[in-house]
């Protein structure tokens, strides 16, 4: 079955770790309209209170082996 969530109120999410687990987690939040507006990884944290663009820290996560570094582009 399919998981359905809805945010029926703007709000924020703080997964703790952007592995496997939290980088799902967060595009789940984000897609029902949640905001992420901190997160981290074993080498890195990024922060931001307008939320994180998801979609981009991925990508940027995938080509450089994590987070660190990401709020600088």
């Amino acid at each position: 079955s399919k998981l359905r969530l809805t945010m029926e109120t703007p709000s924020m999410a703080i997964p703790k770790y952007f592995g496997n687990v939290g980088s799902w987690a967060t595009q789940l939040i984000t897609e029902a309209g949640g905001k992420v507006v901190s997160i981290r990884d074993v080498i890195g944290a990024v922060k931001n209170s307008n939320g994180i663009d998801i979609a981009k820290l991925m990508k940027h996560s995938a080509e450089n082996r994590g987070i660190k570094g990401s709020n600088k582009r």
